[in-house]
């Protein structure tokens, strides 16, 4: 079987699942990872590198934030590491 019957095979298998639902709730959830899911596909394909001088103006962005004040020491996210996850911080 050639990839495009393959896949229209599974889109009809797809789609006989979805209309044997009867419960709004999982159809609910149903959508809502499939729209998650195509979005995140979307927003994939939207990627594009940072250029040098972007990359440049967010450094230079980020230490005039942290010299503001802004920002997490790293001894705070490093404590909250171990909270968290203390068997990664052995």
């Amino acid at each position: 079987m050639d990839t495009n019957m393959r896949l229209d095979a599974d889109k009809i298998e797809l789609a006989k699942a979805i209309l044997s639902i009867t419960s709004k709730d999982i159809l609910d959830k149903v959508k809502s990872r499939l729209t998650d899911i195509l979005d995140f596909h979307e927003k994939e394909e939207e990627l594009t590198p940072y250029t040098l001088e972007e990359l440049h103006a967010r450094i230079d962005h980020s230490i005039t934030e942290l010299d503001a004040g802004k920002g997490i020491p790293s001894s705070e996210v490093f404590h909250k590491m171990e909270q968290k996850y203390p068997w990664l911080c052995k």
